[in-house]
């Protein structure tokens, strides 16, 4: 019996034993496959710290659509470029490997600190450099050879590198792209949606071993569009030499040249300097473009004398003057409110057409008062002055121009001479346009046209006109007024033999912190052949120094060499007859004393006039003839329109006024 019993204890123990790891085997198999159900279904974080500790996604972009001219020489297209990658887990425990790495990084050019805060990454995929040049494959393909590094350690990828062959000659056009081909300036920038390929994601796997698996796309992403467009490069070769060695001549701190299809508003060259070299690299060329002021479409500086050819057009569209009208210049200084205004060239009295060839600020400022402020205004705004050209680049400047509400009479009466307003090259050659195209301002345009990569045309700029500004009676005036500029006035040196040229100087003071300084911008505006203008052309220098400053001595000789070589380059034939005016060349009209000090005294109104209906809106020119019969000094007095005259034993006063 005490047998028996101690048989059954023991066996009941047994059975104790056997249920009790039963169950905590199947306690601990319950638990595995809730605590794998929980991390399947349930923990992200978990699995998503998995994946990446085995797998790294990178994206490689198709090859970037060809930035083309109007003849299709490349701008701008993709090379091939091959871009290094490392594995720092595999390389930080392996001093050998990491030496050889520290090497590759010296040739590379990467500071000792950056590789090493690379390596400390715990990861399995880390970019060393991107896009290599050729020169740095070789090397770094040699040290990889001779440490005997594996491509589970060290590898290329191959990718796509922008290239510029013309550098920076058209840098301000193109602009240039990031590491990532993504524009960062010019057309590369505002036509980017349109340039760029498409994407293709690549996932760098790592097996259990720990070796890098690099899966491949099954085919290249899609490549980027093609931007053709309207540059040509003939004259913007020509024009970059041109600039270039008027720089030099100078010393000028910049320089742009701006041309542009008279009746289309296609824009065919266009200069920068200072200018940089966009296949550099990107962080260099990012820094340098940020530093360079001169630019076509961004400068913004005080027009000068070229503004004066809208201030003869408004009063003549406005029939506030006639051809024959004469005004007083004040021998060259003319004390108006608190500024005097002064002329370079000392003269008597002037008709529209040597006011303008002979650019007197003073008998400008008399005109834009006779128009008023908003009068004025109101055509200024319509030429676009304040405002965007529409240029297809990023960044585009409005200029300054202020509300004719907020004008004093001295404000309106600096306009009229190329003061008190700012503006962009752009903007001057826009509104400047009106007189090559019958009154009508052109909107401008650097892209003609977008190509798929199969060579279908999926967008196309077409000339648009924009508002009609001038009557063609205005523009055949002002016509022959730019042209007795380059006959015989300030821009003679802008003639271009058997082409004709017509035109405008400019010399404008610079302003720094809100003053008036010594320094210049020199230009000149103008257009050839001057029977049908093909081309207007926009040349400035900013600070030309050693003596020549004036626009018609350091800015004319470029436009006319540059256009007179590029007619020969492109064999344009000359008109067979060209119209010329030389009829007012030496019709300067006789200084006479103007005498500010005088204290006037009412004397009685010159006989020749019978009551005030006789004299209302009479010019100089009608009275001149007459007057001069008297052979007494002519004094004149005010601007505008003669509003009486008094005859004293001494001399014979005329009295002016706008109204």
């Amino acid at each position: 019996m005490a047998f028996s019993d101690k048989s059954k204890k023991k066996e009941k123990s047994n059975n104790f034993r056997l249920k009790l790891s039963l169950f905590v085997f199947s306690a601990l198999i319950f638990g595995y496959i809730v605590r794998a159900f929980y991390l399947s279904f349930y923990s992200d974080n978990l699995k998503n710290i998995a994946e990446s500790q085995k797998k790294t996604t990178i994206v490689l972009k198709g090859k970037r659509g060809e930035i083309l001219s109007s003849e299709n020489e490349i701008l701008a297209k993709d090379i091939p470029s091959y871009s290094l990658w490392i594995n720092p887990l595999s390389i930080s425990k392996d001093e050998r490997k990491k030496e050889a790495v520290l090497i590759i990084a010296s040739k590379l050019g990467i500071k000792p600190s950056e590789i090493e805060k690379k390596l400390s990454k715990k990861t399995h995929f880390i970019w060393l450099k991107r896009q290599l040049s050729e020169q740095e494959f070789i090397s770094v393909s040699e040290i990889i050879r001779k440490y005997g590094l594996s491509e589970q350690i060290i590898g290329f990828i191959k990718e796509w590198k922008r290239f510029y062959p013309y550098g920076e000659v058209t840098a301000h056009i193109t602009g240039f792209t990031n590491v990532d081909s993504e524009g960062l300036s010019g057309l590369e920038l505002y036509y980017d949606d349109y340039l760029k390929g498409g994407k293709v994601k690549i996932n760098v796997l790592r097996d259990a071993l720990g070796r890098i698996i690099m899966k491949m796309p099954p085919e290249e992403p899609p490549k980027g569009n093609i931007i053709k467009t309207t540059i040509d490069m003939d004259l913007q070769l020509i024009l970059y030499k041109e600039l270039k060695e008027g720089m030099e001549k100078f010393k000028a701190k910049g320089a742009f040249a701006l041309a542009m299809r008279a009746k289309t508003g296609e824009i065919i060259a266009a200069v920068s300097f200072p200018t940089y070299n966009p296949n550099i690299h990107q962080e260099i060329a990012e820094s340098l473009r940020k530093s360079i002021l001169a630019n076509f479409y961004q400068t913004v500086f005080e027009p000068g004398s070229t503004f004066k050819v809208f201030t003869i057009a408004v009063a003549l569209e406005e029939k506030i003057v006639s051809p024959d009208d004469v005004f007083y210049c004040y021998e060259g200084e003319w004390k108006f409110q608190t500024k005097v205004i002064n002329d370079v060239k000392k003269i008597g009295y002037a008709n529209l057409e040597q006011i303008i060839a002979y650019s007197s600020n003073i008998c400008a400022a008399q005109i834009a008062l006779m128009i008023g402020k908003r009068r004025f205004w109101s055509y200024i705004d319509k030429l676009g002055f304040g405002k965007k050209t529409g240029i297809d680049l990023p960044g585009e400047e409005r200029g300054l121009f202020w509300h004719y509400s907020r004008w004093y009479d001295l404000d309106l009466a600096s306009l009229g001479f190329g003061h008190f307003i700012a503006t962009t090259p752009m903007q001057i050659i826009v509104a400047f346009s009106a007189f090559a195209n019958n009154g009508y301002v052109v909107k401008p345009y650097i892209v003609k046209q977008i190509i798929s990569p199969f060579g279908d045309v999926i967008a196309e700029t077409k000339t648009e006109m924009k508002d009609k500004v001038f009557s063609e009676k205005t523009v055949q005036l002002m016509k022959k007024f730019l042209r007795a500029v380059v006959l015989y006035g300030t821009g003679k040196r802008a003639e271009i033999p058997l082409y004709l040229s017509a035109g405008k100087t400019g010399t404008s003071k610079k302003i720094e912190n809100g003053f008036y300084t010594q320094k210049y911008f020199a230009t000149f505006l103008g257009f050839a052949p001057y029977d049908d203008p093909e081309v207007i052309l926009y040349v400035g220098f900013d600070e030309p120094s050693g003596g020549m400053y004036y626009g018609g001595e350091v800015a004319a000789p470029v436009f006319s060499s540059s256009l007179q070589k590029y007619f020969a380059k492109k064999m344009v034939p000359p008109p067979a007859e060209s119209s010329d005016i030389a009829d007012n060349q030496d019709k300067i009209y006789p200084s006479y004393t103007s005498d500010f000090s005088d204290s006037l005294t009412s004397s009685g109104s010159y006989q020749g006039f019978s009551s005030s209906q006789d004299r209302n809106n009479l010019s100089l020119h009608d009275v001149l003839d007459s007057l001069q019969k008297k052979g007494k000094p002519i004094v004149i007095r005010g601007y505008g329109f003669v509003q009486k005259i008094e005859e004293r034993e001494d001399k014979i006063m005329v009295f002016l006024s706008p109204q």
